[in-house]
């Protein structure tokens, strides 16, 4: 697992590197700027003549040491220097700079007709807080226009380092080589955008500096699922890997019912049975026949449904139900009688929207997945407000109602209360496609009945959601990828092998 840190936290970090361990902040400076331009050099070694505009603060005090060093290594590096206030680091790395008498502007107009191949942007790095305007809006609408390839210095300026909000305007990055710990905001929508590249660079800051406030922030690596997934018992049987109930479809709308079942499979359950209305038992009969069938008329009886909740190893519930009053009446029987954890998704969230306080149970585990239109429902607030809060919103509805929230956009979040929040970084577009969202719901609930821990189960399965996504958009195309095509990516998937 790493850590994604924002701004503040990665100030703390580097002070705590500093004061408690004794490192020099010119010690620090001078190893980002000799990493930087290592890895530079490694990946645009054909690049000659390469611009670095550079900003007051720490940010540009390390483009002007990458500067210097650059030209150390017989490029032809141009500092642009946007700023008059010239103190602290800055101000060494100037007078260092300006002693080996290198180039460098104050306005870009000054700027040669010499053509860059490579432009640095180490306008504003990390802490950045408020909209950007006047001159370095100018600068960096004319460094965006520039046909250079373009990198930026720990963080594109512009971007929010705490949100990935785009403060005004940002450069625009084909790559962003950042410094010891990656940033929240880096992939977080739309600052990820403005990244490229992520390249994480270690300068000598590392987890000793966190001491005793660690970053809530994470995301799970390859590794990290490999460790987490249940161990498949060479002597085991189809109880010992789980048994999961899924309450899903309604009235001859048997495609998420299946999808999630099949995801469910796919991910190493050992027994799914679904309850669903009678005119899907034909569909789901042909579709998987692997699945037990419960089915239902008009009149459900509750005591089989009870006894239902019961046999479950974990529960899923709403993909394709509707909000009907049979639906109404599953959810409260789940709600009452589920003693499992609990997996809520789609028409449950929509139907639970009508009295939130009804997800109170502080004796169950339970996960919710909603998109931001149920996020909104849920928290009667709007989807815009919902999206620039994602993270805030996520973590508060988690902390409210003591739940596993994971929160689905173009990148999703799992927050745990009063814990750790994951932040997804699998996927692509092509995913946004009707079913793909059972399918997620399907391998979440696998998990749990499998025995993972629900906060792990969400995050764990978002990843392996998104891998699948990103195998099926490699071999069909993300315009063509459709929800099947996730459930023929999880077959590939080297960890579930």
């Amino acid at each position: 697992m790493k850590y994604l840190v924002t701004g503040m936290e990665m100030k703390l970090l580097d002070e705590n590197t500093t004061k408690h361990f004794g490192v020099p902040s010119e010690i620090l400076m001078e190893q980002a700027a000799l990493v930087f331009v290592q890895e530079l050099l490694l990946q645009y070694p054909e690049s000659k003549n390469i611009l670095i505009a550079c900003g007051g603060g720490n940010n540009g005090g390390d483009g002007v040491a990458i500067a210097r060093l650059l030209n150390q290594k017989n490029k032809n590096a141009t500092v642009l220097l946007c700023t008059e206030k010239e103190e602290g680091l800055l101000k060494q790395q100037l007078q260092t700079y300006q002693a080996y008498h290198y180039p460098l502007v104050r306005q870009i107009e000054d700027l040669q007709d010499e053509s860059f191949d490579l432009i640095l942007d180490g306008l504003f790095g990390t802490g950045l807080s408020r909209n950007i305007e006047g001159n370095y809006y100018t600068i960096i609408e004319q460094l965006n226009a520039m046909h250079a390839k373009k990198v930026a210095i720990d963080m594109p300026s512009g971007i929010s380092a705490e949100d990935g909000h785009v403060l005004g305007i940002a450069f625009h990055a084909d790559d962003t080589y950042t410094f010891s710990y990656e940033k929240l905001g880096q992939y977080l929508y739309p600052g990820a955008d403005y990244c490229g590249r992520i390249h994480c660079l270690a300068i000598g800051i590392t987890e000793e500096s966190i001491l005793e406030r660690k970053p809530r922030a994470m995301y799970l690596e390859d590794e990290d699922i490999r460790q987490l997934l249940p161990k498949r018992i060479p002597d085991g049987h189809k109880g010992t890997f789980g048994k999961l109930l899924v309450i899903a479809g309604s009235v001859d709308m048997a495609g998420a019912a299946y999808f999630a079942a099949k995801a469910a499979y796919r991910t190493g359950v050992g027994l799914v049975k679904i309850c669903t209305p009678q005119e899907n038992r034909m569909a789901l009969q042909t579709l998987i026949p692997e699945a037990i069938l419960h089915t239902y008329g008009k009149t459900i009886d509750k005591n089989v449904f009870l006894e239902d909740l019961k046999w479950a190893d974990a529960v899923l519930i709403g993909p394709g139900i509707g909000q009907s009053e049979q639906a109404k009446q599953l959810l409260q029987w789940t709600r009452a009688g589920v003693i499992a954890p609990l997996v809520m998704d789609a028409d449950a969230l929509n139907l639970l929207s009508e009295n939130t306080d009804d997800l109170i149970n502080p004796h169950l585990d339970v996960v919710v997945t909603p998109h931001l239109g149920e996020m909104s429902r849920l928290c009667q607030m709007p989807v815009s407000y919902i999206e620039s809060h994602f993270c805030e919103k996520a973590c508060e509805f988690a902390d409210t109602y003591n739940v596993v929230c994971h929160l689905k956009s173009a990148r999703s979040i799992t927050a745990v209360p009063y814990g750790n929040h994951y932040i997804n970084t699998t996927g692509n577009s092509g995913m946004a496609t009707a079913g793909s969202g059972d399918v997620l719901a399907g391998i979440i609930a696998s998990l749990i009945a499998q025995g993972m821990p629900y906060d792990f189960a969400s995050a764990v399965g978002a990843r392996i959601h998104g891998q699948a996504g990103d195998v099926a958009a490699q071999k069909v195309g993300k315009y063509a990828l459709m929800a099947s095509d996730l459930l023929d990516g999880l077959t590939e998937l080297a960890y579930l092998q």
